[in-house]
């Protein structure tokens, strides 16, 4: 007899072998307003907390800014897996961090409309955008809606908590179509810092 795995189920399940590589090069993600000082004095600040490195795979890159994009009235199709090392269970879940470290996010997004992976994604908490890292494997999204360009719709992005500041926060998942000319944006998760 087969075992019967639920949709949510599947949709959960990270391709954890690619994204312990990704969170163990210290991918970080650094406001799109900082990233050119970050990059600048990226072998300063080793050790700080804030740094920007290559993806191990060349087919992940930095999601481009979202911030100045058309809004678009659909809701993006993507999933947050996880947010400071915690599997989400539900939409609207709190999630209670420390004010130290940092705060990951990892998940997959499409352009549902284009049938394609999307442009990027970026996380946004008080109006801070912090682009993700956009491009990593995931299988179990191509196995599911069966369009050969979802298998490069993984996301990840380390934020550092001090960041953030202390606090309830909102924290938004923007998912930029893959033409970059709108982006979708949904508000699956509150942050409590403290």
């Amino acid at each position: 007899m087969m075992k019967s795995v639920s949709f949510s189920s599947r949709l959960r399940h990270v391709g954890t072998a690619v994204l312990a590589a990704v969170l163990a090069a210290s991918v970080s993600c650094i406001p799109r307003s900082n990233q050119n000082e970050s990059r600048a004095s990226q072998e300063e600040s080793k050790g700080s907390g804030v740094q920007s490195r290559l993806p191990p795979d060349p087919g992940v890159k930095m999601s481009p800014d979202s911030s100045n994009l058309a809004r678009s009235g659909a809701g993006p199709l993507f999933y947050l897996d996880k947010a400071a090392g915690r599997l989400l269970q539900s939409p609207k879940e709190v999630v209670e961090v420390t004010s130290a470290g940092n705060v990951d996010f990892e998940g997959w997004a499409v352009d549902e409309v284009a049938k394609a992976s999307a442009g990027g994604v970026n996380i946004v908490i008080e109006g801070t955008h912090y682009p993700a890292y956009y491009g990593i494997v995931r299988l179990d999204v191509l196995n599911v809606f069966k369009v050969p360009d979802y298998a490069y719709s993984g996301f990840v992005c380390s934020i550092p908590v001090a960041k953030i500041g202390p606090g309830r926060h909102r924290v938004a998942v923007q998912v930029i179509s893959k033409d970059g000319k709108t982006v979708y944006e949904a508000w699956p998760v509150t942050l409590k810092v403290g």
